[in-house]
C-alpha cells in the first residue's frame, strides 16, 4: 500500500472535512469576539416576551437559591456542608450574571427583577414570607449523635 497516491474520494472527504473544521473556528473566534466585547449573538426567536420573561424567572430563581444556599454557608454544622454552600453560592451568581448578560444583548437592557406574579408562577420558589422567616429563624444548635441528650 505504501506508494500510492490516495484515491479521488479521500481527497473530496479530506477537503471537506477541513472546510467544516475552519468553518468552526471561524465560528468559535467571531463567539470570542462577541464575548470579549460584552455582547452575544442576536436573539433569534420569533417574539420576545416569553424569552425575556424565562430569564427574569431564572434569575429570581437563582438568586433565591444564592440567599439559601448563604444560609447553609453561614450556619452549616460542618464544614463540608458549609463549603458546598459557598460553591452553590458562587455557581448560581455566574449563572446569574450570564442570564443579566444575554438580557442585556438581546432586549437592549438591564435584567428587571422578577414580579410578584412570576414568583407565583414558579414551582418550588418560597414566598417573600417563608423566605425572610427562614433567615430570620435562629439556626438549632446541633449536637452529635454520639453524645447524651
Amino acid at each position: 500500500m505504501a506508494g500510492r497516491e490516495p484515491g479521488p474520494g479521500i481527497c473530496r472527504f479530506t477537503r471537506l472535512w477541513v472546510g467544516l473544521a475552519g468553518m468552526g473556528v471561524l465560528g468559535l473566534a467571531l463567539l470570542a469576539l462577541l464575548d470579549s466585547r460584552g455582547r452575544e449573538l442576536p436573539h433569534w426567536g420569533a417574539g420576545t416576551a416569553f424569552d425575556a420573561a424565562c430569564i427574569r424567572r431564572m434569575a429570581a430563581h437563582h438568586a433565591q437559591g444564592v440567599g439559601l444556599a448563604e444560609l447553609g454557608a453561614e450556619r452549616g454544622a460542618a464544614p463540608r456542608l458549609r463549603d458546598l454552600a459557598r460553591l452553590m453560592v458562587a455557581e448560581q451568581r455566574g449563572e446569574i450574571a450570564i442570564l443579566a448578560q444575554w438580557h442585556r444583548s438581546w432586549f437592549g437592557a438591564d435584567l428587571p427583577p422578577a414580579s410578584h406574579e412570576d414568583h407565583a408562577s414558579m414551582p418550588g420558589m418560597l414566598s417573600s414570607t417563608t423566605f425572610w422567616a427562614l433567615r430570620a429563624a435562629r439556626p438549632r444548635l446541633s449536637t452529635p449523635a454520639s453524645s447524651p441528650p
